[in-house]
């Protein structure tokens, strides 16, 4: 009973004969003792001038101490908070953790309240957003992984905002640590700058909440890239032969040769980029077949891709001859 004096000062710790001379029972290992002389230490006399209250204490430390040796023990949160922990912080969520926690350590680490409220988890969880391609055009999808900093609860695809695309359904394989989904890019758009980003609205599994992150940036590009085929002149004749053709791209084109043109009713030659086009437009002459008479053209086919490998779409313009 001086030990008891509301204050955890160090007084001394009962011995283990003490405790059975009074008639308490469990008192049987040093972590045992320890343990309960701490919760008494700080204790004021009133709370602890009963065997029955001494009882219930060493019962709960007893308890802790179990847990620690071996594991399959059921402690409520007023126990906890019965041998000093603070039940301002100790919510239900931090409870349950707690006793996972204790139940990973040994009896030597929970020999006082000090070491035991330490335990209790107040941190939130972080997490990392990572995917598995930066730059994506028509036809890929990206692996999006959510990696936290311990399992969380709570957590789903409403945390989680993905631009210029759709997210598949997250899905943990190890318990909630590591979330994954698919990543779609949106078709016909292009956009230089875009993240995946995680609200703060989720919790670990002691309640604590987490933080807010984002992604690197990711470049999404599902615009199809097309070509105008223009023959300037309106005809041709036995006294104009010939006509310049441009061919004027929306992306500067990848792949784009003479190979990809075909013409009717005459010929195509000298086929080069223009200069100061910012490798758009492309330049020709187009000159009619000796005796042809009909609609001549010129069309680009589909064996060209932008930049970033989306195929291109054809072109053509006609002539009259």
């Amino acid at each position: 009973l001086t030990a008891a004096d509301g204050s955890r000062d160090g007084d001394p710790t009962p011995s283990q004969a003490q405790y059975a001379a009074l008639g308490v029972t469990g008192v049987n290992s040093v972590a045992v003792q320890n343990l309960l002389g701490d919760v008494i230490d700080a204790k004021a006399v009133d709370a602890v001038d009963s065997v029955a209250e001494l009882q219930a204490l060493a019962d709960v430390v007893g308890k802790v101490v179990a847990q620690a040796t071996s594991g399959g023990v059921s402690i409520s949160e007023a126990e906890f908070e019965a041998l000093g922990l603070d039940p301002a912080v100790l919510t239900p969520g931090r409870a349950a953790q707690l006793l996972a926690d204790i139940a990973e350590i040994g009896p030597a680490q929970v020999d006082s309240v000090t070491k035991l409220a330490a335990l209790v988890d107040t941190t939130g969880p972080t997490a990392t957003i990572t995917l598995s391609s930066y730059a994506l055009k028509t036809g890929d999808t990206a692996t999006v992984t959510v990696t936290f900093s311990e399992p969380v609860s709570s957590f789903g695809n409403a945390d989680v905002t993905a631009e210029s695309g759709v997210l598949g359904d997250l899905a943990s394989a190890d318990g909630g640590t590591t979330w994954t989904a698919m990543f779609t890019p949106a078709a016909d758009i292009e956009d230089a700058s875009n993240v995946i980003s995680l609200a703060a609205s989720y919790t670990d599994l002691a309640g604590n909440t987490g933080g807010a992150a984002t992604s690197l940036n990711y470049t999404v590009d599902t615009k199809n890239p097309t070509v105008a085929v223009d023959i300037v002149d309106g005809s041709l004749n036995d006294g104009d032969t010939s006509s310049l053709v441009t061919f004027t791209f929306t992306e500067a084109p990848t792949g784009f040769t003479a190979d990809d043109v075909t013409v009717e009713g005459g010929t195509l030659t000298g086929l080069a980029l223009k200069a100061g086009t910012d490798g758009k437009v492309y330049e020709a002459t187009f000159t009619a077949t000796d005796g042809f008479s009909g609609a001549g053209s010129v069309s680009v086919g589909t064996g060209w891709t932008d930049a970033e490998g989306n195929t291109g779409a054809g072109g053509a313009d006609t002539v009259t001859v």
